[in-house]
C-alpha cells in the first residue's frame, strides 16, 4: 500500500514539474538572441504576446538570431516551436546578418494564418524594419496576428477602425445620397402629368416578306486526348505549417 502511495506521489510530482517546465518555456515568447531589444522592450513585448496570444488562441513568439547560417528560416521556426512545444501558434523570426525576416504559422496557427495572411502581415510591419524599429515591428507583429487570427476563426466580422474613422466611412456616403437625392427632387420637381403619344397620327407599320433559303451544312469533329498527367502548384504550407520571408 505504501508504495503505492510513494508511486502515485511521484507520479503527481513529475506531471507537476513537467507541466511548469513547459508552461515557463511557452510563457519566454520574446528570445532576443541578436541581443536588439532592451529590457523594457523586451518585458512589454512578453505583456504583449501573452495577451494576444490569450486573445487568439495561439502562442504567438518573437525570435531574433544573429545568422541562421546555411540553414534555412523555415527550419529554424520549426526548431523553435518543437523547443517551446508549441503545436499552435505564429512567430516573427529574425535574421539580423542578412537582414531577413520570417513570419511562420505551425498548426492552426498555419490555419488561420496562410501564406497570403503572412505575407499582409509583411507588409504591415516592413516600414519599421526597413527604419530599423526592431520593437516597433514585433509590436505591430503580435497585434496584427491575432486579429487576423481571431477574423479568419469568425470571432471578428468586420475590421477593427477608431470611433472616428467609423464615422468618416458611414458619415460621408450618407451625406453624399442625401445630398444627391435633395438635389435631384428640388431639380425635376416630381408632378404628376399624364403624357399620350398620338398613336394615329404618327404611328406608322411596314410589312415586308423574307424568305430563307437553306444552302448546306458542314460538320467538323475532332477528337482531343485526355492529358493523363496533372499540374498542381506549389504552396509553403505544406508540412503543416504557413510562411512568408522578405530582406529588409
Amino acid at each position: 500500500m505504501k508504495k503505492r502511495i510513494f508511486a502515485l506521489m511521484t507520479a503527481v510530482v513529475l506531471v507537476l514539474a513537467l507541466g511548469s517546465t513547459l508552461a515557463f518555456s511557452v510563457e519566454n515568447r520574446v528570445i532576443d538572441e541578436a541581443g536588439i531589444f532592451t529590457q523594457e522592450e523586451i518585458a512589454q513585448l512578453e505583456s504583449l504576446a501573452e495577451k494576444y496570444s490569450a486573445a487568439c488562441g495561439l502562442e504567438l513568439m518573437i525570435v531574433t538570431k544573429e545568422s541562421t547560417g546555411s540553414m534555412s528560416a523555415d527550419w529554424y521556426a520549426g526548431e523553435e516551436f518543437r523547443k517551446a512545444g508549441v503545436t499552435d501558434g505564429a512567430l516573427m523570426l529574425l535574421d539580423m546578418e542578412d537582414r531577413y525576416a520570417w513570419l511562420s504559422g505551425t498548426g492552426r496557427g498555419a490555419q488561420l494564418l496562410p501564406d497570403e495572411t503572412m505575407e499582409l502581415l509583411l507588409d504591415l510591419i516592413y516600414g519599421k524594419l526597413k527604419r530599423d524599429d526592431f520593437a516597433g515591428a514585433a509590436e505591430a507583429f503580435l497585434k496584427e496576428a491575432q486579429v487576423e487570427a481571431r477574423r479568419a476563426s469568425g470571432e471578428l466580422m468586420f475590421p477593427r477602425m477608431s470611433l472616428v474613422a467609423w464615422l468618416v466611412c458611414l458619415g460621408i456616403p450618407l451625406i453624399a445620397a442625401g445630398g444627391f437625392c435633395i438635389w435631384v427632387v428640388r431639380d425635376y420637381q416630381f408632378r404628376d402629368v399624364q403624357y399620350e403619344y398620338p398613336c394615329r397620327q404618327l404611328g406608322r407599320v411596314e410589312l415586308s416578306q423574307s424568305q430563307d433559303i437553306f444552302l448546306g451544312k458542314t460538320v467538323t469533329s475532332r477528337t482531343i486526348q485526355r492529358s493523363s498527367s496533372s499540374r498542381s502548384g506549389g504552396s509553403r504550407s505544406s508540412g503543416g505549417r504557413s510562411g512568408a520571408g522578405r530582406h529588409f
